[in-house]
């Protein structure tokens, strides 16, 4: 089973690719592409993996993601229209948990990560539309499904303690998002700024502090 957002696009010979990796590993549960961050006009804003820094399998190969559970909890670095699933692993797992508020994909992601082998490749497999404002709306919302699937997941993976710190990180900035929409921006600025030092990335910590001077503008506080 192959996934495909409506504003997401996928690019040639992307399931071709998966499908031979598929056939050459039949143990994969599932597997998974790098995606490009693509502007409404057209722009090109970077890849998933460049953003991450992620040192993926070259030419288009697909290889099987070490400690998968562990990686996804550290930094969900899937897109979901780059997903190929086996349909009796999706069957197993259950589909997409309508109960959670948001992130229904990343706990799918992990769910598949515990049950067996999961493959990755840097081949760009799709565009991502990043419409504005997409990530703005309804971000206690997102904060409360970020912590249910830590809370969920956490204790049932042997997760490497680096992948453990960016999973604080993001929780951390989560919380941040949140507070700043509420009109917080001190506490917002704090949880950023812890979030940057967990992270322990220079752009993660660059990006917090931007954050933390953007929640501090006029505009932002009357949010």
């Amino acid at each position: 089973v192959a996934f495909l957002d409506d504003d997401d696009i996928w690019r040639p010979g992307k399931l071709v690719a998966q499908i031979e990796a598929h056939w050459k590993d039949p143990a994969l549960v599932m597997s998974f592409t790098d995606y490009r961050h693509v502007g409404i006009h057209g722009d090109d804003r970077g890849t998933c993996y460049e953003y991450w820094r992620m040192r993926a399998p070259a030419n288009g190969a697909f290889a099987r993601l070490p400690s998968p559970a562990s990686t996804l909890l550290g930094r969900n670095i899937v897109g979901t229209s780059t997903v190929m699933a086996r349909r009796d692993a999706l069957w197993a797992a259950g589909g997409f948990d309508p109960d959670l508020p948001s992130s229904e994909d990343w706990d799918l992601w992990l769910t598949l990560a515990k049950a067996g082998p999961v493959a990755w490749s840097g081949l760009v497999g799709a565009d991502y539309l990043m419409r504005p404002g997409s990530r703005t709306s309804a971000r206690r919302h997102r904060y409360e499904a970020l912590k249910m699937i830590a809370d969920r997941h956490l204790p049932r993976v042997k997760c490497h303690w680096r992948d453990r710190l960016r999973l604080a990180a993001r929780l951390q900035i989560g919380q941040a998002e949140a507070l700043a929409q509420e009109a917080r921006p001190w506490a917002a600025a704090a949880h950023h700024v812890w979030g940057g030092i967990l992270a322990g990335e220079p752009r993660a910590f660059r990006d917090s502090l931007a954050n933390v001077l953007t929640s501090r503008t006029p505009a932002a506080r009357s949010a």
